[in-house]
C-alpha cells in the first residue's frame, strides 16, 4: 500500500503543475472604464476590453511590445490623454476583435481626440503625445478615428477593418 501511494503522488504533482501552467498560459486581464496613467504589460496579456475605455486628458496609457488587446463587440478606446503603444519589428502590439470568428466592424476602433494627438517636429519626427509604432489594428469599424489633431503612426498594419483611418477636422 505504501508503494501505491508513492506512485500516485508524482502524478498529483504533475497534474498540479499542468493546472498551474494552464492558468498562466490562459491569463487575461479584463479592462473597461476610465484609465489613469497605466502600463499594460505582455505578462498580463491579452487585455480584454469588456466596455468602452477612456484615457483622460493628462493621463497616459502605455502598452508594451507583445501585448494583445481584444475588444468585445461595439466597444472602443477613446484617447483624450496620450496613448503610447510602441512595439518592435519582432514584437508587434495587436488591437483586434475578441469574437470567436472575427470580422470587419466587430469593435468600434481607437478614437484620438484633439487633446490626445501627437506633437511632431519640423523634420516630421515624433516629439511627444500619442504614438503608435509597430502595431496591428484588425476587425474594427474604423481602425483609427483622428479628430482635430495630428497623429504619429509608423511601421503599422491596419487590416480587415471597415475603414482603416478616418480623419475629421472642424477646422476649415
Amino acid at each position: 500500500m505504501f508503494v501505491n501511494s508513492l506512485s500516485v503522488m508524482p502524478n498529483k504533482i504533475y497534474l498540479y503543475l499542468i493546472i498551474c501552467c494552464f492558468q498562466y498560459l490562459s491569463a487575461q486581464t479584463d479592462v473597461s472604464g476610465t484609465i489613469n496613467t497605466s502600463t499594460w504589460s505582455a505578462s498580463n496579456s491579452p487585455y480584454i476590453v469588456t466596455g468602452n475605455i477612456l484615457v483622460n486628458s493628462g493621463e497616459t496609457l502605455t502598452i508594451e511590445p507583445g501585448v494583445t488587446v481584444q475588444f468585445d463587440s461595439d466597444t472602443y478606446l477613446k484617447v483624450e490623454g496620450a496613448l503610447y503603444a510602441v512595439g518592435t519589428s519582432s514584437s508587434y502590439i495587436t488591437f483586434q476583435s475578441n469574437a470567436a470568428s472575427p470580422d470587419k466592424s466587430d469593435w468600434k476602433g481607437i478614437r484620438i481626440r484633439s487633446t490626445g494627438g501627437s506633437t511632431i517636429d519640423g523634420s516630421q519626427n515624433y516629439s511627444s503625445g500619442s504614438q503608435l509604432k509597430y502595431v496591428k489594428i484588425k476587425h474594427a469599424d474604423r481602425g483609427l478615428y483622428i479628430h482635430d489633431t495630428g497623429f504619429h503612426l509608423s511601421y503599422s498594419e491596419l487590416s480587415t477593418n471597415n475603414m482603416a483611418i478616418e480623419i475629421d477636422s472642424s477646422i476649415c
